[in-house]
């Protein structure tokens, strides 16, 4: 093949700070709205390619091709499905016969809560509209990608699609099936410590469980987890893009903190999955560091990751080593720009 044909694009993933689950109560509940904070990293998906008459995908050792017209019985596959959905969505939308796809490069993370899955969706979007020169708007691109997640059995909502907007912190509010977008200016760098927890989460899962909580019958249980979703999830967005914008570090800490102690009160109950035994621990263990600020879960939730906030980059380096030392996990280091 012509290199000189090869587009090439990079998609970030995302941090949720706060705020998760919300996106999909508000596709839920029409008279509720979602609220969230997300960061996008400088951690993602590399991707180059070029037209094709057939559709064909590489990652390291793993490959698959297809005829356009045979993708949508390989969109239970479990490691492509994200993958063929993308380019199912796209090829039916936009007639396109077929694409040449290498992820040449990845350094974002698989399933540990920071939107892998949408990423690669976004990233394929992105990579094809700029081949066939389909100009594809932003937010169109994120509304393809949340239909290529969605078909492949997916609950999720729209926050992780965000990832399209490029780093960056963003206030998301959703309303039904509609997302309003603002950046936050942060006066200064946020720095964060993203920890591999070295265990097995299953979002899909977590979704499921939670989505069938929400929607069931009335009752103690329902008021908790609504309670939560529905108002003391959104009150401490609020306070923590008050702090954000005041470069309040301390403050955004102990509301993160908060915030996850709350979650755990209302939301376990309903997922095995979310009691994640590991990011517990380590939570216990980070709460005798004083250099830590906050300590909470990622994505979803569960045994996947871990978020830290420190106040700056060296103590931050000192957690990592600690952190390698004690546990022997990968550490990222992530900052707000």
């Amino acid at each position: 093949m012509n290199n000189s044909a090869f587009c090439k694009v990079f998609t970030p993933g995302r941090l949720c700070l706060l705020g998760e689950h919300t996106d999909w109560v508000a596709l839920i509940s029409k008279d509720n709205y979602g609220h969230a904070i997300i960061c996008n990293l400088n951690l993602g998906i590399y991707l180059r390619g070029c037209k094709s008459n057939h559709f064909f995908y590489k990652f390291g050792r793993k490959s698959i091709y297809s005829d356009t017209d045979n993708l949508k019985n390989y969109i239970n596959d479990d490691f492509f499905s994200y993958v063929i959905a993308t380019f199912y969505v796209l090829s039916t939308r936009y007639s396109i016969p077929g694409v040449y796809i290498d992820c040449y490069k990845m350094t974002l993370p698989m399933k540990k809560g920071l939107s892998s899955s949408a990423a690669i969706c976004v990233a394929i979007i992105d990579l094809c509209s700029k081949i066939y020169n389909l100009k594809i708007p932003l937010k169109l691109q994120m509304e393809l990608a949340f239909e290529a997640e969605i078909l492949t059995g997916s609950k999720c909502g729209k926050m992780d699609q965000c990832c399209a907007l490029g780093t960056g912190v963003y206030d998301l509010k959703f309303y039904d099936d509609n997302i309003v977008i603002n950046p936050i200016h942060v006066p200064s760098k946020l720095f964060f410590v993203l920890v591999d927890l070295n265990g097995n989460k299953n979002t899909t899962k977590i979704l499921s469980d939670l989505n069938k909580a929400y929607v069931g019958d009335k009752g103690i249980l329902n008021n908790s987890i609504k309670q939560f979703l529905n108002q003391i999830s959104n009150y401490y967005v609020d306070q923590v893009i008050k702090s954000l914008k005041s470069n309040d570090i301390k403050t955004i800490g102990q509301l993160l903190n908060a915030y996850q102690m709350l979650f755990d009160e209302h939301l376990t109950q309903y997922c095995d999955e979310l009691k994640a035994p590991l990011l517990h621990n380590f939570i216990d263990c980070m709460k005798h560091h004083s250099d830590v600020f906050a300590c909470k879960g990622v994505g979803s939730q569960g045994d996947g990751f871990a978020q830290m906030l420190l106040i700056d980059e060296n103590r931050a380096r000192e957690i990592i080593r600690f952190v390698k030392r004690k546990y022997g996990y990968q550490c990222y280091l992530i900052t707000s720009e």
